[in-house]
């Protein structure tokens, strides 16, 4: 167990402890998401990862409330062969991290949704590129920290149910070595995580979001 594990793990319970004092709700959240890394010259949301964690909200004005994450989340891009359109090679980078998102969600009453935007931190915890012929190097190595930037809508099906719906998108390169080419970041160098992320929440203390 490395030591970003150990800290998540460790940081739960007090999450929880939070969400149960006055005015704090929280909750546990699951999913997963569809990646891609803009610069690695394999384009597609083809990648398929898995989400899962713990949040706190609270109420700051009856149209809006701050919210705060933990989660593991799984991301990174492939490339799988189709002879079909000519894809000849197979390529995959998977690289996970505990992530805390920190959020700012306006409600829309009469379509029962938060419209939220945020940032992010995230902790890289694991990391493997690889091709047809096993490990390799594509694009890494890779940067021990993320910072992400994010925008989403949070649909309201009961007071302890929700689903979420996100894209999100690194402010900061992922990886250490900035020679990837023909990106519209190019500019800038290096690549950067493109995710859309598909969530369903459960509330364990009961409210309006």
């Amino acid at each position: 167990m490395n030591f970003a594990t150990l800290i998540c793990i460790l940081l739960l319970p007090l999450a929880f402890s939070s969400a149960m004092a006055q005015d704090f709700k929280g909750g546990l959240k699951g999913g997963f998401d569809l990646s891609q890394i803009d610069g690695d010259k394999l384009s597609g949301y083809h990648k398929g990862g898995l989400i899962f964690g713990a949040y706190i909200n609270r109420k700051l004005t009856p149209k809006l409330n701050w919210q705060m994450e933990m989660i593991y989340i799984g991301k990174g891009s492939k490339k799988g062969i189709n002879p079909d359109k000519n894809q000849f090679y197979y390529r995959r980078i998977a690289v996970d991290y505990v992530e805390i998102p920190v959020l700012l969600q306006f409600w829309a009453d009469k379509i029962k949704t938060n419209l939220e935007v945020g940032l992010s931190v995230a902790t890289l915890i694991r990391s493997k590129e690889e091709d047809g012929f096993g490990e390799t190097t594509i694009i890494g190595p890779f940067r021990p920290f993320e910072i992400g930037s994010l925008v989403g809508i949070n649909y309201i099906f009961t007071d302890q149910w929700s689903g979420t719906a996100r894209l999100t998108y690194s402010l900061s390169p992922i990886a250490v070595d900035n020679k990837v080419l023909f990106t519209v970041w190019n500019r800038y160098g290096g690549s950067y995580n493109n995710v859309l992320e598909f969530t369903i929440n459960y509330r364990v203390t009961s409210g309006q979001q």
